[in-house]
């Protein structure tokens, strides 16, 4: 189905990231904190690098 609405319209407007940096474990506790199962992974300039998923990050933690 076609609607008129954009992007904007539906859009969080404070987005959560995660650095690249960033502990695996403190992505996790923040993701769930917000209730989302997906963020932008950023650089030092704010650029997003990366997408990781909550998936991505079990997988990582249980080495499958």
């Amino acid at each position: 189905m076609i609607t008129t609405e954009t992007a904007k319209d539906i859009m969080k407007r404070k987005t959560i990231v995660a650095t690249e940096n960033e502990q695996v474990g403190m992505v996790l506790k923040r993701m769930i904190r917000a209730k989302v199962h997906e963020m932008p992974v950023v650089d030092d300039e704010k650029r997003v690098i990366a997408d990781i998923t909550l998936i991505d990050l079990l997988r990582f933690l249980v080495k499958v």
